[in-house]
């Protein structure tokens, strides 16, 4: 993995070489196991408190895998989501972006009390294959804003360090 910065402009770039050495087999089936977000009402593909792992590409296209956590999955089985007998992982979900990404973590999408509406995220940079920094969450924070129209007071970022 690899970042770099130009014009303000973050891309974390995964190596081609590692992936297809190690997750060629997953390619033919990637697409039934992940979500396309480019706008609010594709968000409501979402289930309500429940965590995603996300990539954000380069054309701000919101990608998920389409395995929803609640909370301790997340944290006690998170590995155990397989795609034809290999973890899941993001250099999956940006396989067709060149391995590239402004952002990945997992994020958590809140609905408003009646369940109806995306009303809130909360957002991490956790990733073992890129190791994003907190400071480029901002991408997917405006990303929401701007893309989604999440208020900004609704959008908590998490800072993973391990």
């Amino acid at each position: 993995m690899f970042r770099s910065n130009t014009n303000d402009n973050v891309i974390y770039k995964f190596s081609s070489d590692y992936f297809y050495e190690n997750y060629h087999s997953v390619i033919p089936d990637i697409e039934q196991h992940i979500i396309r977000i480019k706008n609010y009402k594709e968000l409501s593909l979402c289930k309500d408190l429940r965590w995603y792992v996300y990539a954000l590409t380069n054309d701000d296209e919101l990608i998920l895998l389409n395995n929803p956590m609640n909370a301790i999955d997340l944290v006690l089985n998170r590995n155990d989501y397989k795609i034809n007998n290999i973890a899941a992982v993001h250099p999956m979900l940006v396989y067709k972006e060149d391995f590239e990404a402004r952002m990945v973590g997992e994020v958590a999408i809140i609905y408003d009390d009646a369940g109806n509406l995306p009303v809130s995220v909360i957002i991490n940079n956790k990733s073992g294959h890129y190791r994003p920094l907190a400071k480029d969450l901002r991408y997917v924070v405006d990303f929401f804003k701007t893309v989604l129209g999440i208020d900004s007071n609704r959008i908590i970022c998490i800072n993973i360090t391990c």
